[in-house]
């Protein structure tokens, strides 16, 4: 019996081994089940996110086109130019195509299906008005104001249904992370009762403590590989957040620093864009150590400089790999590159160099090469909104020819001025100035000439007024100045001042020829002259058609008595 015993006793760590065996494979199955199925809840978490995401990028897009038409609706009540409606009826179709696309994105959302056919219908009908001839404009402008009131219904829908798909996949990366945790803890707490239980067996327990070993390391890999996906994400979606505040190209370029530089902490590198011209980059960003040996300067550089622009691909150098270096460094290259051609709406903007001053950099860099790319995305997309609004709002009030502001924006000035004028009880002059014999000066020498010489004279215009004063193209050979807070012989003075200017200046035409040209100048004030834009105005223009009438070339008042005389 005693015998028995023993065996029985041999056999019992056996068993207990055995169960245990089995008990720690099951869990770890059990664990990679739910693991998986987490990991799979996340992606889908996030991929729902990004959806969302692409609609309210699809709404924004929508919207600016709105806004275009506004703008061009506006524009064409205030100068009735042909070509205004030809630019909108084309942005026309592209808000019917956006409003189809967004359709398409939004078609998983009963809640947008309503939206949908309003918008759908709010675009025909936009179409429909802006093709008419002529245009109606206050229904153009109502439609314009129905999508927009829709597509910004939409857009707090979507987001919504983003912060909420946010919150899903933050609760789902904390689960991931929750049951990586309580693996790693029972899986440690398996290996040490087995651990135990073999202590008896020296090479078994090895065998087992390396085991355990293994699976720790490959857990905390995991866990520590999740924890930077969430924190890049998080960054991302701050950089995001960050760009939308920004109003100035310069704004757009500290915090693509700030936040590469967070992304990947320890490199350095530079952000260069491409001039007007097209012909050469220029550094507009610098971060990190730039008093690195191998870090040079990089100031200006032509385009095929830079392998990755002419490759249109992220391009990275280092050794072992490639021999070429790009050609824009003044001195010897970084070992370590990368270069991310920059680029939106088919047109490249620029270029991101990132140097890698050591190995631990050059892994972080390529771990979050994706990351990086989508920073660049970003920032190339806010860059060209950014110009592309500045471009607009210039279109919006300068003249093309003369870069002089326009009428609409002479009337803006003119009410501000009059209002600040009446709280300040101070004076304002307004010029009203023509070209003389224009018309026969373009039939003799052609267009061109013609617009060359009313360059000429703007220019003249320029040099000739305070830093106040603003001159306005107001039609034609017609151009208005308005003089805030002048007293009316110091303004008469200047009015003299002017055209003498022009009397004496030769303008440059085409073809080498030279010209000359005078004004006919009608001068009102406020308040004696008028009180409002129109009698103001009404006034200089009386006192412009009696400089013509008397000979021209003279400056005329609407009220003599100010000055006593005119010039001639």
């Amino acid at each position: 019996m005693e015998r028995k015993r023993t065996g029985n006793e041999q056999r019992s760590p056996l068993k207990l081994l055995i169960a245990s065996g089995l008990l720690a494979l099951l869990f770890v199955l059990a664990g990679v089940v739910l693991f998986y199925s987490n990991s799979q809840s996340l992606k889908s978490a996030n991929q729902w996110v990004e959806h969302t995401e692409e609609v309210l990028e699809a709404l924004h897009q929508a919207n600016f086109l709105t806004e275009k038409l506004q703008g061009a609706a506006q524009l064409y009540a205030a100068n009735r130019e042909p070509a205004i409606i030809r630019d909108a009826e084309g942005n026309t179709k592209a808000l019917q195509a956006a409003a189809f696309q967004i359709g398409i994105l939004v078609s998983d959302n009963a809640r947008q299906s309503a939206n949908v056919s309003q918008l759908s219908i709010c675009s025909a009908s936009l179409a429909l008005t802006i093709s008419d001839a002529p245009p109606d404009v206050s229904a153009s402008l109502s439609s314009i104001e129905m999508c927009q009131e829709v597509l910004a219904r939409m857009a707090q829908q979507e987001q919504d249904l983003l912060k909420l798909r946010r919150q899903r996949a933050l609760h789902g990366s904390y689960a991931v992370t929750v049951i990586s945790a309580s693996f790693a803890f029972v899986s440690l707490v398996i290996m040490s009762a087995m651990f135990v239980m073999l202590a008896r067996d020296s090479l078994s327990r090895a065998e087992l403590g390396t085991a355990a070993v293994h699976a720790n390391e490959a857990l905390q890999r995991s866990v520590q590989a999740l924890e930077h996906n969430v924190a890049e994400a998080e960054l991302l979606s701050a950089y995001r957040d960050d760009l939308q505040l920004c109003v100035e190209l310069s704004q757009v370029y500290a915090s693509a620093g700030q936040f590469i530089a967070r992304l990947v902490p320890g490199c350095s590198g530079t952000l260069c864009i491409i001039n007007n011209s097209r012909n050469l980059l220029e550094e507009v960003l610098r971060w990190g150590d730039g008093g690195n040996e191998e870090t040079t300067d990089i100031a200006v550089f032509h385009p095929n400089a830079c392998c990755g622009l002419r490759s249109g691909m992220p391009r990275w150098r280092y050794p072992d790999k490639t021999a070429i270096h790009c050609a824009h460094f003044e001195g010897p290259p970084p070992s370590r590159y990368l270069c991310i051609p920059m680029s939106a709406q088919g047109e490249t903007l620029g270029v991101l160099h990132i140097a890698c001053e050591d190995e631990l950099v050059y892994l972080t860099l390529q771990q979050r090469l994706s990351g990086m790319r989508e920073v660049v995305q970003l920032t190339a997309i806010s860059l060209a909104a950014i110009t592309l609004r500045s471009k607009l709002e210039h279109q919006s009030l300068r003249d093309p020819l003369t870069n002089l502001f326009n009428r609409h924006f002479m009337e803006v000035v003119l009410n501000r001025e009059l209002l600040r004028a009446q709280r300040r009880r101070t004076s304002l002059a307004v010029l009203m100035l023509d070209i003389d014999h224009f018309k026969q000066f373009n039939d003799q020498y052609g267009h061109a000439a013609g617009d060359a010489m009313l360059q000429g004279v703007a220019k003249l215009f320029q040099t000739n007024v305070r830093g106040e004063d603003t001159i306005c193209r107001y039609g034609g050979e017609e151009f208005v100045i308005i003089l805030p807070d002048i007293e009316a012989q110091i303004a008469f003075r200047r009015a003299e001042l002017i055209r003498n200017a022009i009397a004496n200046a030769v303008v440059a035409l085409p073809n080498g020829i030279v010209g000359r040209a005078t004004l006919s100048i009608g001068l009102a004030f406020y308040p004696t002259d008028g009180e409002t834009i129109e009698a103001l105005l009404s006034k200089a223009d009386q006192a412009l058609y009696n400089s013509k009438r008397n000979g021209r070339n003279q400056v005329s008042l609407a009220d003599h008595s100010q000055i006593g005389h005119t010039s001639g």
